[in-house]
C-alpha cells in the first residue's frame, strides 16, 4: 500500500512537472544494429534523472505519414521478461511461422466487428528481421519490427499524418533510473526537414516532452499537458475487481465500467496458460484503446500497452437520463415507460434507447409503451445520448403481475332440511370482479356433486355435512366457499310465504314491502329472501326497495324455516315515471249549435322530458252517441260513426255489469264508467224488469289527435274532458265547459201579394235559422181548411172564394229544434172583373198590374222567353215614382229586374223581361215569381206568379 502511494505521488509529481523534460539538440547515429542511444542531455528536477531509449524509424515510412492526424496508434513494448502482446493483438501464434521463414506473408483476425490485417516482410536494415504493418479495416494503422528469434517486437514507430509545420511524432521509451517498477514513455516532437530515407542517418531533433504513459504492478494513468484532456482515474481501466484474484477465475472474463464523463469501457481478459497471465484489452464505444498483462497468482498488471492512448475528454457534460419508475403491470398489458424527465446540462438528448429486460429488443423513443408476456420483475435500462455524442443511462425496475382476480363464489347457507326430502342450494351473490363465471360445482359432503349454479340435493342419512361450492371464471381461475347442511330425520311442513301486494310506485322513489302473515306450521321462519324482479335482492324481512325504471315487475318472497323448507310467494309490482303528464286544452268558450268548433290540445306536454312524451290524446265532448239499456247476454254489433262496436253483456249484478268490448272484457262499477279503445261506456244505472236485468248505458266515441274539430247539434253547457297518455302509461286529463246557443229563426217575408177569386194561389215563404239549422213551415188557425203550406219549402196554397174577398189575416210559423217564430200576413183577395171598382172602394190601392203573360208557356233547355208585364197608375192626383219588377225562378236560379221607372197620373207603362234557360236545366215545371215594390212607397208592393214549362 506504501509504495501504491508513492507511485501515486509521483505520478502527479511527473504530471506537475511535465515540461521539465527538456533536452537540447541531440545527434543520433542510426545504425544496422539497432542501437540504443540515450538523451544525455535531458533535464530532470527529479533526484534520480532517467535514462531515455530512442527507437529508430521503420522503413516505407511515408505510406503511414497519411493517416488521420487526430489518431493515436498502438504502443507495443516488449522486453525480456515480458509476454509480447503479438500474439493476441493483432496476428496470432502463427507469426511466428510465417515470418520466421523469411517470406512474405498476410494473417488476419477480427475483433470488436473490426479486421485486422497484418503483412510482413524482411526487415532492409536487417533481413532476418521482419518488417510488418499492421491495417485495421483496410486502413493503414501502426508498423512494428518483429524479432522471430526472441519472438517479440523491438521498436515500434508510430505516426500522426504530417501536419503543415512538417513536423511528426516520435515515440522513446525511458527507463527511471532510480524507480525501476515503471516504464516511461516520452512523446517528442520532431523537426523533420530530411527525406525518408534520410531517417536512417543522422539527424537533428529538438522537442519537448508532452506526455506520461505509466505502468505499474496496480494501476496506470494516462496524462497529458493540453487542456483538452485529463487524467484517467484508477477505476477507467482497472477496477477495483481487478486488484484481488476473484476478477477472473476462468479461462475468460468481462468486465464493465463507466468513467465520469459517461464513456462506457468494456474489458476483455483470456487467459495465457503458459505463463499464467491474462491477456486483457480495453475498449471504448467498441474500439480498442489499450491491452495489458495481468498476472492471475497476484492479480499485478506486469505490462501495459496502450492504444489510443490519450483519449479526450468531451468538452461537455454528459446527459441525465431520468425515469419515472420503478414501474407496475399486468401481463399481456401495456406499461407506459417515460423518460421525458431526462436532460443534458449543455446541450440536448437526440437519442433514447429503452431495453426491457425480457430479451425483447430496444426501443427508441423518449415515452414507449412495452407489453410483457410473463410475470416478474424485469430490469428496465435507458440510454441517452446527447448532440455531442456521449451517452448515459439509467435502470429501474418493472414489476409485472397476472391481474387476473379469481372469481368470488357465494355458497350462501347454513342449509337444513330432512332426510328423502331435496334440498334447494342457491350460489346467488357469486361474481366475477373481471370476466364471468363459466361453471359451478358443488360438493355436497356426501360424496354427490352437481354442475348446476343453483341445484337442490336429497340427502339419504341425517347429520352436518360440510357444502363446498367451486366457481371458475372465463380465464380459468377458480373461487370456492362452503358452508353447512343440518339433516335431520322426519317429516315437516314447508313455511307459507306471504309476499302481498301487489304493489306500486315511482321511479327512483322507495317502495315498501312487507312479509307479513307469513309462518311455518311447524316450527319457525328462520331467513327471508326477496328477489324484486330487478336484479336486486333484500334478506329484510319487510325491506324497502327503489326501482329505477318503469315497468312491471314481480317480486319474489322466499323463506326457509328452520327445518330447511321453503315457501315461496309472489306479488306484482307497477312502477310508474314520478310525474303524470299535463294535459292542455285551447278551444273557444261558447259556440253555436252545428258549429264546427276546433278543441287545441297541443301544449299538452310531460314534465318528465327526455324520452317520455305524450303518445295518445282521447276527446270526449260531452254528449254520448248512443244510449240503450243492455240485456244481460245480448251480444250484437252498435255502429257509431261509421265505427263498428261488438258489445257483449255478460253478466250483470247489482253492483257492477260485465261486458266485452270488441273482445276485451271489462267490468263496469254502477254509475261509473270506462274506455276501451276510443269508446267510452258508461253505466248509468242497473235495471231489473221481472226477471231480466238489464244496464242502462251511454256509449260515446271520444275522438283522438292532439288538434280536432266537433259539431254540437243541441244547445247547452257541455264539459269537455282530454286525456294524454304517455310511454309510461301515466295519463293526465283536462277539461274545459262550453257553452252552446241555438238562435232561433227568423222569417224573411215581409209581405204576401194579393189573391184573385177562384184562382189558383202560391206563394213560397222564406225563412232562415242562423246556425243553420233545419227549419220547417207551418199555418195556426187556418181560415180554411183547403189552405196549405209546405212544411220544408214554405210553399203557400190556395184557392180563395168570394168569401174572403178583401183582407184576411194568415198566421205563418217556421221552427227550428228548439224555437218557434210566428208572423202575421195580410193577404188581400180581389175580384178581377171588378177590380177597378176595388181600386175606387179601396183608395190604396193606387197601381194596377193589368197585364201578366209569357211569350210561350212550354220551352226547351237553352231556349228563351219573353214574360211581359203592363202597369196603369190609378192614382187621381200622383205620380208613382221609383217602381221595380224583379222575376225569379229560384230553382234555376234565374233573376231579372227592371227599373226603376215612373208611372204619370193615368199613365199606362208596358214592360219585357227576357229569360234564357240554362242548357243543363233539368226538365219539369217551375214557378216565376214576379215582385212590383216601390222604393219608398210599400203601398205598390205586388207579388204575381207565373209557371213556365221545361221538357
Amino acid at each position: 500500500m506504501k509504495k501504491l502511494v508513492t507511485l501515486i505521488i509521483f505520478a502527479l509529481l511527473m504530471i506537475a512537472t511535465v515540461s521539465a523534460y527538456n533536452f537540447a539538440t541531440e545527434t543520433r547515429d542510426y545504425d544496422t544494429k539497432d542501437s540504443i542511444q540515450t538523451y544525455t542531455s535531458l533535464i530532470s528536477e527529479n533526484t534520480a534523472e532517467p535514462t531515455v531509449s530512442v527507437m529508430q524509424p521503420v522503413d516505407d515510412l511515408a505510406k503511414f505519414q497519411n493517416i488521420n492526424a487526430d489518431t493515436l496508434y498502438y504502443i507495443v513494448y516488449g522486453s525480456n521478461g515480458y509476454q509480447s502482446d503479438v500474439d493476441y493483438l493483432f496476428i496470432d501464434s502463427q507469426l511466428s511461422t510465417c515470418a520466421g521463414n523469411n517470406l512474405d506473408c498476410t494473417l488476419s483476425k477480427t475483433s470488436n466487428n473490426n479486421v485486422y490485417t497484418t503483412t510482413c516482410r524482411p526487415d532492409v536494415l536487417k533481413q532476418t528481421n521482419r518488417y510488418c504493418e499492421v491495417y485495421k479495416n483496410g486502413a493503414p494503422l501502426t508498423a512494428f519490427i518483429y524479432y522471430p528469434s526472441k519472438d517479440y517486437v523491438a521498436r515500434v514507430n508510430f505516426l500522426k499524418k504530417n501536419a503543415a509545420s512538417q513536423h511528426m511524432l516520435f515515440q522513446t521509451a525511458a527507463k527511471d533510473k532510480e524507480a525501476g517498477d515503471y516504464i516511461e514513455q516520452i512523446s517528442v516532437l520532431v523537426n523533420n526537414t530530411h527525406p525518408e530515407e534520410q531517417y536512417r542517418r543522422e539527424e537533428t531533433r529538438s522537442g519537448t516532452v508532452v506526455s506520461f504513459y505509466i505502468a505499474t504492478d496496480y494501476y496506470y494513468k494516462v496524462t497529458h499537458s493540453a487542456t483538452n484532456y485529463i487524467p484517467d482515474t484508477d477505476n477507467l481501466f482497472v477496477d477495483g475487481d481487478i486488484t484481488n484474484q476473484n476478477f477472473c477465475n476462468s479461462a475468460r472474463c468481462e468486465l464493465d465500467s463507466k468513467d465520469q464523463y459517461g464513456r462506457n469501457f468494456h474489458t476483455s481478459c483470456s487467459l495465457n496458460t503458459n505463463d499464467q497471465l491474462f491477456y486483457c484489452e480495453v475498449s471504448l464505444n467498441n474500439q480498442l484503446v489499450s491491452a495489458y498483462n495481468l498476472d492471475r497468482r497476484t492479480g499485478a498488471i506486469r505490462t501495459v500497452n496502450f492504444l489510443d492512448a490519450i483519449v479526450p475528454i468531451p468538452d461537455n457534460n454528459i446527459p441525465v437520463a431520468l425515469t419515472t419508475g420503478p414501474y407496475t403491470g399486468c401481463v399481456n398489458q401495456p406499461i407506459t415507460f417515460d423518460g421525458s424527465n431526462s436532460y443534458d446540462p449543455d446541450g440536448n438528448i437526440v437519442t433514447y434507447s429503452w431495453t426491457f429486460g425480457d430479451s425483447s429488443g430496444s426501443t427508441k423513443n423518449v415515452i414507449v409503451q412495452h407489453t410483457y408476456t410473463q410475470t416478474g420483475t424485469f430490469l428496465v435500462t435507458l440510454m441517452v445520448t446527447d448532440n455531442d455524442g456521449y451517452d448515459n443511462m439509467t435502470t429501474t425496475t418493472a414489476t409485472v403481475y397476472s391481474c387476473e382476480e379469481s372469481p368470488v363464489a357465494e355458497a350462501n347457507g347454513p342449509y337444513s332440511g330432512l332426510v328423502n326430502l331435496p334440498v334447494s342450494f342457491t350460489s346467488s351473490g357469486s361474481y366475477d370482479p373481471d370476466g364471468q363465471i363459466v361453471s359451478y360445482l358443488w360438493d355436497f359432503g356426501d360424496g354427490a356433486t352437481s354442475n348446476l349454479a343453483n341445484p337442490t340435493h336429497t340427502y339419504q342419512e341425517a347429520g352436518n355435512y360440510t357444502i363446498v361450492l367451486t366457481v371458475t371464471d372465463n380465464d380459468g381461475l377458480e373461487g370456492t366457499d362452503s358452508t353447512l347442511a343440518r339433516i335431520q330425520e322426519g317429516v315437516t311442513e314447508p313455511p307459507v310465504a306471504e309476499a302481498n301486494g301487489p304493489y306500486s310506485g315511482l321511479v327512483n322513489i322507495p317502495v315498501s314491502f312487507t312479509s307479513l302473515g307469513s309462518y311455518d306450521p311447524d316450527g319457525q321462519i328462520v331467513s327471508y329472501f326477496w328477489d324484486f324482479g330487478d336484479g336486486a335482492t333484500s334478506n329484510l324481512a319487510n325491506p324497502t326497495h327503489t326501482y329505477t325504471s318503469t315497468g312491471t315487475y314481480t317480486a319474489k318472497l322466499i323463506v326457509t324455516d328452520n327445518n330447511g323448507a321453503i315457501g315461496i310467494d309472489t306479488a306484482e309490482v307497477i312502477i310508474q315515471s314520478m310525474y303524470p303528464p299535463t294535459a292542455v286544452i285551447l278551444a273557444p268558450s261558447t259556440g253555436s249549435v252545428l258549429e264546427e268548433i276546433t278543441f287545441d290540445g297541443s301544449g299538452s306536454s310531460d314534465p318528465d322530458g327526455g324520452t317520455i312524451t305524450i303518445v295518445s290524446y282521447l276527446w270526449d265532448f260531452g254528449e254520448p252517441d248512443y244510449y240503450g239499456w243492455f240485456e244481460e247476454g245480448e251480444n250484437r254489433i252498435y255502429t257509431i260513426n261509421g265505427v263498428e262496436y261488438q258489445i257483449e253483456i255478460v253478466e250483470i249484478n247489482d253492483n257492477a255489469c260485465q261486458l266485452n268490448v270488441n273482445n276485451i272484457q271489462t267490468t263496469i262499477l254502477n254509475e261509473h264508467s270506462t274506455t276501451i279503445g276510443d269508446l267510452k261506456v258508461s253505466l248509468n244505472e242497473i235495471i231489473y224488469s221481472g226477471n231480466q236485468r238489464y244496464c242502462a248505458m251511454e256509449l260515446t266515441q271520444l275522438k283522438t289527435g292532439s288538434i280536432v274539430t266537433h259539431i254540437y247539434e243541441e244547445s247547452g253547457e257541455y264539459t269537455v274532458t282530454l286525456t294524454v297518455t304517455d310511454n309510461q302509461g301515466l295519463t293526465g286529463t283536462a277539461t274545459h265547459v262550453i257553452t252552446i246557443t241555438n238562435n232561433a229563426p227568423y222569417i224573411i217575408t215581409t209581405a204576401m201579394p194579393d189573391a184573385y177569386v177562384n184562382q189558383q194561389y202560391k206563394f213560397k215563404f222564406e225563412a232562415a235559422d242562423p246556425e243553420g239549422e233545419s227549419i220547417y213551415f207551418y199555418l195556426v188557425n187556418p181560415i180554411n181548411n183547403k189552405m196549405t203550406i209546405d212544411k220544408e219549402s214554405g210553399l203557400f196554397r190556395w184557392v180563395p172564394s168570394k168569401k174572403y174577398l178583401g183582407d184576411n189575416e194568415i198566421e205563418v210559423c217556421v221552427a227550428d229544434l228548439e224555437h218557434d217564430v210566428c208572423k202575421t200576413f195580410t193577404l188581400t183577395v180581389i175580384d178581377p172583373d171588378e177590380e177597378r171598382d176595388s181600386e175606387i172602394t179601396l183608395p190604396r190601392r193606387r197601381l194596377l198590374v193589368k197585364s201578366l203573360e209569357l211569350d210561350n208557356e212550354v220551352v226547351s233547355p237553352g231556349d228563351e222567353f219573353v214574360l211581359s208585364i203592363s202597369l196603369e197608375n190609378t192614382d187621381e192626383h200622383n205620380s208613382l215614382k221609383d217602381v221595380e219588377v224583379t222575376a225569379i225562378i229560384d230553382e234555376l236560379g234565374l233573376r231579372n229586374k227592371i227599373g226603376p221607372f215612373r208611372l204619370k197620373k193615368d199613365d199606362v207603362v208596358s214592360k219585357n223581361i227576357l229569360f234564357v234557360i240554362p242548357a243543363d236545366a233539368k226538365l219539369g215545371t217551375y214557378d216565376i215569381r214576379i215582385t212590383i215594390n216601390g222604393k219608398e212607397d210599400d203601398s205598390l208592393h205586388r207579388i204575381k206568379y207565373r209557371q213556365i214549362t221545361v221538357k
